[in-house]
């Protein structure tokens, strides 16, 4: 049975809170999301609001609706390992390696293949693992 892969244990990131290192327009839309899903009334204004904007009166509607967030917890906190100077990305690197001991890969891998890199291999950056289907 394989091993449920938590990040935490492995100390990739800074020790800090998520709202330290999300953007704030994230909790925007989820204050925004709660809103609409609760206040039927706040709902009614804001869905007749887009509607208006968009020119169709139908275009949202209250009575049928899905709506999502997407907290993105993990691309936020590898954005804040740095600005993608040399500096950081030996921490990147270490992360990626720590996702491909989880799934038996070689981590040489990373040196051998482009899909890895924004760029040439080793003079660029190293692309965010949910960019490569971890």
């Amino acid at each position: 049975m394989k091993k449920e892969f938590y990040w935490k244990e492995y100390n990739m990131f800074a020790d800090k809170k998520f709202y330290e290192v999300n953007r704030e327009e994230r909790h925007f839309g989820f204050l925004l999301i709660a809103s609409v899903i609760y206040d039927d009334n706040f709902r009614r204004q804001f869905f007749d609001l887009v509607n208006s904007r968009v020119g169709q009166n139908s275009f949202l509607d209250c009575a049928d609706f899905d709506i999502y967030g997407e907290a993105a917890i993990f691309r936020d906190y590898w954005n804040d390992l740095g600005k993608f100077l040399r500096d950081d990305t030996d921490k990147r690197r270490e992360i990626i390696e720590i996702f491909l001991k989880h799934f038996g890969i070689n981590k040489e891998v990373i040196d051998k293949y482009p899909m890895f890199w924004t760029g040439e291999i080793d003079k660029s950056k190293l692309w965010f693992p949910g960019r490569l289907g971890f």
